[in-house]
């Protein structure tokens, strides 16, 4: 027999959808709500607190990004640095210092314009538009800048043989979010199909 404590609406939901024969106990405290569920706490953010939680970090990261900018010269001379370090052969001269940092500046600029796209995205979510064409089209643009990161990665992959794995992992991404895009552009179009019927 469940016990059940100060539920809000979506609490009740979730007990009459995936929580028939499990006790559950839910507290709302501070827009966190612990549930108990065959003896594992699992701890759940509200919708709100995780967007705003997700706002500030996407804030956090556009900040190192600028800090990675500032300092790139110098990142870039201690990869090569290294590179060099660890060669028998050729090693890496002034033109290849310079093509790694203009990848790395180039990467950062990628990175950047994806990162404040997110930033519109999710104030979108906070403001319930996550199933327009806007959100769609923010959503389309993080993943492709997904795309060139990986191919700016591969590119570095000449001088730093590791940049192929991690070319790997970031295009992987890029389609992973191409795939959230279709759904959610597939997602906005029965919306707006059914918005037309009502």
């Amino acid at each position: 027999m469940p016990v059940i404590l100060n539920l809000s609406k979506n609490d009740k939901n979730i007990l009459t959808n995936e929580k028939r024969c499990a006790i559950i106990v839910a507290k709302k405290e501070k827009n966190v709500y612990m549930r108990f569920r065959s003896e594992v706490l699992m701890l759940k953010i509200s919708r709100k607190a995780s967007v705003y939680i997700s706002i500030t970090l996407t804030v956090i990261f556009f900040l190192a990004l600028i800090a990675c900018a500032v300092i790139m010269p110098k990142i870039s001379g201690l990869f090569v640095d290294a590179v060099n370090g660890f060669s028998k052969g050729e090693t890496i001269g002034e033109n290849g210092k310079i093509f790694v940092m203009t990848v790395g500046y180039l990467i950062v600029l990628s990175v950047g314009v994806a990162d404040i796209m997110m930033f519109f995205l999710l104030f979108r979510v906070l403001r319930g538009l996550v199933f327009t064409k806007t959100s769609v089209s923010l959503i389309r643009g993080v993943s492709w800048l997904a795309i060139v990161c990986g191919i700016l990665f591969a590119l570095l992959g000449r001088v730093f043989f590791i940049a192929y794995v991690v070319a790997v992992a970031i295009l992987f991404l890029g389609l992973c979010i191409r795939v959230v895009k279709n759904v959610v552009e597939e997602a906005t179009e029965i919306k707006n199909e059914n918005d037309l019927t009502v």
